[in-house]
């Protein structure tokens, strides 16, 4: 934590649709509210996941990563 306070992200999985049923969001908002007043916390983001979106998160995964890597000086390695 040398860079400050993290952030806490939950998620509500569900293989079914997110309603945003009142009562659900009522105690998702009292828990986000318990966890902010323990202060350990930068931010904290609720982020409801429905199949749509699991499904989303998976294709994502399938996704190629290219990366390239600059080395400013060269350093020889002996093994």
């Amino acid at each position: 934590m040398t860079k400050g306070k993290p952030i806490c992200k939950l998620f509500y999985i569900t293989t079914g649709d997110w309603q945003g049923d009142t009562n659900l969001l009522a105690v998702i908002n009292n828990g986000i509210q318990e966890i902010k007043a323990t202060n350990l916390f930068k931010d904290v983001i609720f982020e409801p996941c429905d199949a749509n979106a699991i499904q989303k998160y998976y294709n994502k995964t399938k996704e190629i990563v290219n990366s390239t890597f600059y080395f400013k000086e060269k350093v020889a390695l002996q093994i």
